[in-house]
């Protein structure tokens, strides 16, 4: 949850840096909050602030950490 609403915080950040034309947040360090968990904040960041729509890797590194996270909590609830 924390990584969701982390990243969520960042695509509006890095729209306003963007806007401003200001140094922005490393398309990497959002890739990684993804990666981290953040997929849904990323997603629902992406459209709330209309940002990185028209990447589709954007899209991409949301699927597939959407779909690794998904094989994770079924590996780990099928071990216990």
């Amino acid at each position: 949850m924390g990584a969701s609403i982390t990243l969520f915080g960042m695509y509006g950040y890095d729209k306003s840096k963007a806007e401003k034309g200001r140094s922005r947040i490393p398309e990497k360090a959002l890739h990684l909050w993804s990666l981290l968990g953040g997929f849904i904040g990323g997603l629902a960041g992406m459209y709330f602030f209309r940002h990185k729509t028209r990447k589709p890797h954007f899209l991409i590194v949301i699927a597939v950490s959407a779909v690794l996270h998904l094989i994770l909590h079924f590996v780990i609830r099928g071990l216990s």
